[in-house]
C-alpha cells in the first residue's frame, strides 16, 4: 500500500510542479512569439539565421562554409540544417543566391514563422514519441512523464518557441528509447533496429557533444544484454552490437562529409578527444582525465 500511494503521489507532486511553472513558461512564449527576430534576446537565434544564411551560399554559390569554434564542440548539425529549411518557404528567393540573402536579412518575418513551426513539430513528435515508450501506463503517470520535459523555463524556449540543439533532445531521445525497448525486450537480436538505433546515436552525438553518453549508453546496455543471454545467442547480441557502431559511424561519415571539411572534423575530433584528457572544461586545466563533475 505504501508503495501504491507513493506511485501515486509521484504524478500528481510533478504534475503540481509543471502548473506552478505554466505561468512563466507562457509568459516566455507570449514574450517571445508576439515580437520579432531582431529583439529576441537568445544566441540561438541570430546563430540560427547565420547557420540557414551559411547552408544557402554554400549550395546556391559554392561560398566556403566557415565553421566556427562554438560549432566544432557542439556541431549542431541537425540545428543547422533545419534552419536552413525553414529559410527556404519563410523567405523571399531571388535568382541571385545573394540578394536571398539580403531579402531575408531585411525582413526575417517569415523565416523565423517557419523556425517557430520546425520547433513545434520536432517537440509534438517527441512528445507523441514518449508517449509510446511505455504503453498502458496509468493516464496521470503518462501525464507526468510529459509535464516533467516542462519543468524548466529554458524547455519551454526551446521546445515551443526558438530552434537550438537542445530541440533535438527530446524527438532523438524518444525514439532511442523506442527503439531500446523494443530490442532489449526480445530474445534475439534485431538487425534493423540496432542499425536504426545507431543511426539515431550518431546524429545525436553531431548534435552536441554531451549526447555521446547516449552513444555509450546503449553501448554498455548491449553488453549488459549480452552478458545475460544464453550462450547460443550471445554472440549474436555481439554482433548486434557491431551494426549498432557500423550504422553509427555510416551516419557519421555521412552527415560531416556532406556538411563539414575534412580539417574541420579533424578539429572537432581533437577537441571531444581533448575534453576527456583535460581536468576542466573545453581542454582547459591540467591534463589528465577529466573530473567526474565536468563529464557528468
Amino acid at each position: 500500500p505504501a508503495m501504491a500511494g507513493a506511485s501515486r503521489r509521484g504524478p500528481l507532486i510533478a504534475g503540481l510542479v509543471t502548473a506552478l511553472d505554466l505561468p512563466a513558461g507562457g509568459a516566455t512564449l507570449r514574450a517571445g512569439w508576439c515580437s520579432d527576430l531582431y529583439s529576441q534576446r537568445y544566441d540561438y537565434v541570430p546563430l540560427a539565421l547565420a547557420d540557414a544564411l551559411n547552408l544557402e551560399m554554400s549550395s546556391r554559390a559554392g561560398v566556403p562554409r566557415p565553421v566556427l569554434y562554438f560549432q566544432l564542440y557542439h556541431p549542431g548539425l541537425p540545428f543547422q540544417v533545419v534552419s536552413w529549411i525553414a529559410l527556404r518557404p519563410g523567405s523571399e528567393r531571388a535568382a541571385d543566391p545573394l540578394q536571398s540573402a539580403l531579402n531575408v536579412l531585411r525582413d526575417p518575418s517569415g523565416y523565423w514563422r517557419a523556425a517557430g513551426i520546425a520547433v513545434l513539430l520536432l517537440t509534438l513528435t517527441g512528445l507523441a514519441l514518449l508517449m509510446a515508450v511505455a504503453p498502458g501506463l496509468p493516464p496521470m503517470a503518462v501525464a507526468a512523464v510529459l509535464a516533467s520535459y516542462f519543468c524548466l523555463d529554458s524547455s519551454w524556449v526551446s521546445g515551443f518557441m526558438v530552434l537550438t540543439n537542445e530541440t533535438f533532445a527530446l524527438p532523438l531521445a524518444a525514439v532511442l528509447l523506442l527503439l531500446a525497448r523494443r530490442i532489449f525486450a526480445a530474445d534475439e537480436p534485431s538487425w534493423g533496429g540496432l542499425a536504426a538505433a545507431g543511426c539515431v546515436a550518431g546524429v545525436a552525438y553531431l548534435c552536441k557533444l554531451p549526447y555521446v553518453i547516449w552513444t555509450l549508453s546503449f553501448g554498455a546496455a548491449l553488453l549488459v544484454r549480452a552478458a545475460m543471454a544464453p550462450r547460443g545467442s550471445r554472440l549474436r547480441w555481439l554482433l548486434g552490437g557491431i551494426a549498432f557502431g557500423a550504422a553509427w559511424l555510416g551516419t557519421f561519415a555521412t552527415l560531416t562529409w556532406l556538411l563539414m571539411t575534412p580539417a574541420a572534423v579533424a578539429e572537432m575530433l581533437r577537441l571531444h578527444l581533448g575534453t576527456a584528457s583535460h581536468s576542466g572544461y573545453h581542454n582547459t586545466g591540467e591534463n589528465t582525465p577529466a573530473k567526474l563533475a565536468v563529464a557528468l
